[in-house]
């Protein structure tokens, strides 16, 4: 599938091969430099930390989204990396049950419960990558994922992203084996960071045939409401409506400074402030509304199958532009994005032969790597923009094409870029 395009070095050209070698040295030094310096860097396990004191201040009975209570803990725990160092105050965001879950791991030390969630989140991002690949091929490529810098940011951080990543990579597979029950389930994760999946969500539902939608509904509705009705039980109502008070006081905090972002937010904010930040904001994510809208208004009124290729393109692509006009968005996000190497390297692509293609693998390997070794244009700006803007350009939104009949993958990619073939190609088999 996506790393067998890879092919066999003797038929690369001599771009790639080029590519391919400098990717080698970039990776491994990059890895040299984070082996040597990260393990006594005091920001190590620092969203780790934040998560273990929102466990500590449930398990205590308290209100983790409640700054004073939360701030309080993070004062007294050293931080994992140098422990002369205290963690400082990093808020929690995430939802009341994900934070009960932590309140077990505080029965453990904090740096022993890092390691263990650093092995767990190792696992998913590698079960994310083999579902990706092809089982026939060599691991190396796998390897290659699991050491590139937004990866190694993830668990450096102790990031749940590759939750999140795994959740995606396996709805995706589900749906294109015609288990949209079991897709619709898996994407529940995203209520973890809502902000980063729920819209590419809705696009994937809007695309979908009207059978697989109510079915991959059903099962994003029923794991919501299991998922709501247990952290109820568990953290009780004052939780919940205190996590829904956190989420909108983000909303209207994403145009205004944060740290490290990896989207065009970062560019406006760095110059302008209120009001061209919010308007700048409003008119990005409407931009890609837009976009979605004429997407899925141009699919075939019967929807597109699960095992149509221009089905994992469209979420490929608009995921790739959401977080790329998103105003919250950092370095690890940019994980997610592993999703559109089935697309740029499947059978039948042009894969790295493509000039664009291969200045997204070189932004993949060298924009996070600067961001986590601390050089950034400045203080809400970092690097990694690059990474989402290189690889839209690469997945070529402007040729992308979802009317017509169902087509598999390989036939989807005939004539330019992402241009579907015609109709005719394959005959339709939308599920009911």
């Amino acid at each position: 599938m996506a790393l067998s395009a890879l092919g066999s070095a003797r038929r690369l050209p001599f771009p790639t091969l080029l590519v391919g070698i400098l990717g080698a040295i970039v990776l491994s030094s990059s890895v040299t430099l984070d082996l040597l310096l990260l393990p006594h860097d005091g920001s190590l396990a620092h969203d780790f930390s934040a998560f273990y004191a929102a466990g500590l201040v449930v398990r205590a009975g308290g209100n983790p989204y409640d700054a004073g209570q939360l701030a309080a803990v993070e004062a007294h725990l050293p931080a994992v990396g140098d422990p002369a160092q205290v963690v400082g105050f990093n808020s929690y965001a995430n939802p009341p049950l994900f934070a009960w879950f932590m309140s077990a791991m505080t029965r453990l030390p904090q740096a022993p419960a890092y390691l263990i969630w650093t092995v767990v989140m190792l696992a998913a991002l590698i079960a994310a990558i083999v579902l990706l690949g092809d089982r026939r091929r060599s691991a190396l490529w796998w390897l290659v994922l699991v050491l590139s810098p937004a990866s190694v940011i993830c668990l450096f951080l102790g990031q749940q992203t590759p939750l999140l990543l795994l959740a995606l990579v396996g709805a995706l597979r589900a749906v294109r084996r015609q288990a949209p029950l079991l897709a619709g389930a898996l994407l529940s994760m995203a209520w973890i960071k809502p902000h980063l999946l729920l819209p590419v969500i809705v696009l994937m539902v809007a695309l979908l045939a009207a059978g697989d939608r109510r079915r991959l509904l059903a099962g994003l509705g029923g794991a919501s409401l299991l998922f709501a009705a247990v952290s109820l039980l568990l953290t009780g109502p004052g939780l919940t409506g205190a996590w829904l008070q956190t989420l909108v006081a983000y909303g209207r905090s994403l145009d205004q400074n944060q740290p490290d972002l990896s989207s065009l937010a970062g560019l406006y904010l760095s110059i302008v402030g209120r009001p061209w930040s919010l308007l700048l904001e409003g008119a990005s994510i409407l931009v890609w509304l837009s976009w979605m809208v004429w997407l899925v208004r141009q699919a075939p009124r019967s929807g597109l199958g699960g095992h149509d290729g221009r089905l994992s393109r469209a979420i490929a692509v608009g995921l790739a532009g959401w977080l790329l006009l998103l105003p919250y968005v950092h370095p690890h996000d940019l994980v997610l994005l592993a999703i559109t190497l089935p697309v740029l390297l499947e059978p039948g692509a042009p894969g790295l032969a493509d000039a664009t293609t291969r200045v997204a693998a070189c932004m993949s390997l060298i924009a996070p790597e600067a961001d986590l070794l601390g050089f950034r244009p400045n203080f809400v700006l970092s690097y990694s923009v690059l990474v989402p803007l290189s690889l839209l350009v690469a997945l070529r939104p402007w040729r992308l094409d979802t009317s017509g009949g169902n087509l598999s993958s390989q036939q989807s990619w005939a004539g330019q870029g992402l241009t579907a073939a015609p109709p005719s190609a394959a005959p339709s088999s939308d599920a009911a």
